[in-house]
């Protein structure tokens, strides 16, 4: 949810309009990022004596929307008070964060007015409906990095994708996007759907689609480091190095190649899927 002006057909507190004289809306919004979980805190101030009086008798409340938009979660929290505070588990937030204050008709207002209407509306009374605004707050984006361990989670930095096409077109990787795209042709994806539920030949995919990208994404970031600093997946490969006591930065391109660093992240995937392919086939063996 963004907020964006747009005109109501009765007067709403917002400091981007006159339908007020001398009132104010604000709310103090901070967000605490700790283990496994953040904690988002709203604190209002409102001016404004009626809409107070309509808070405190229960036809009015603060409200705030929180938003994100990378995870598809959504919140609505109200309260009388002038605190709201609600804690999230990680797992249902990543990126960026909106939170939109406001205050809402908790009931039907029948003859809503106000004594501090702009003069073009004094005298005049409305009919609000349950939900409605009746006060707006600026909005806050907030940024929210991810705990570290998450982060350090090499296939959660990667998204695999299906070319609109059927020709044997070759495995194709963009990394301009907080994840790194794999782009397959649309014969190369539907196999990697079968594969990706088989357990046991997930180290072979991570040989196969994951090494050689990780391959090229450190090939690029030998010319383009900096290009790529402000991106999640480049965070991520960065918590997955230090797990390992390797600091990325430029000199680490100087002393180690681009296939030694993706073979160190993904601990070995080669010896991992040639492991995954004789089990398999001694299984495979062993039923007939």
């Amino acid at each position: 949810m963004e907020i964006k002006y747009k005109l109501y057909p009765y007067p709403v507190l917002w400091s981007l309009n006159d339908d007020y004289n001398h009132s104010a809306f604000s709310a103090d919004i901070k967000a605490r990022n700790e283990y496994k979980k953040t904690t988002i805190t709203a604190d209002f101030d409102l001016t404004n004596d009626d809409l107070s009086r309509y808070i405190a008798g229960g036809k009015a409340e603060y409200l705030i929307h929180i938003e994100c938009s990378l995870t598809a979660y959504r919140k609505v929290l109200t309260s009388s008070d002038k605190h709201i505070e609600i804690v999230i588990d990680d797992t249902q937030l990543n990126g960026k964060i909106s939170i939109c204050p406001f205050i809402v008709a908790k009931t039907d207002i029948l003859n809503y007015s106000n004594s501090d209407f702009n003069q073009d509306y004094l005298g005049a009374a409305f009919n609000v409906e349950k939900g409605a605004i009746l006060a707006v707050s600026e909005q806050v984006n907030i940024n929210l990095t991810k705990d570290f361990d998450e982060l350090a989670n090499l296939p959660s930095i990667f998204t695999i994708c299906k070319k609109d096409t059927t020709d044997p077109t070759p495995m194709e990787v963009e990394l301009d996007s907080e994840k790194i795209r794999i782009n397959l042709n649309s014969v190369d994806f539907k196999n990697y759907q079968i594969m990706c539920k088989m357990n046991s030949m997930l180290p072979v995919l991570h040989t196969s689609l994951i090494f050689p990208a990780l391959v090229f994404v450190f090939e690029k970031l030998r010319t383009d480091y900096n290009e790529y600093e402000d991106y999640r997946w480049f965070r991520g490969i960065s918590a997955a190095l230090k797990k390992v006591n390797i600091t990325f930065d430029e000199d680490t391109f100087n002393n180690k190649t681009s296939i030694e660093l993706a073979q160190v992240l993904l601990a070995l995937p080669i010896r991992n899927a040639f492991s995954a392919i004789v089990s398999r086939d001694s299984s495979e063996e062993d039923d007939v």
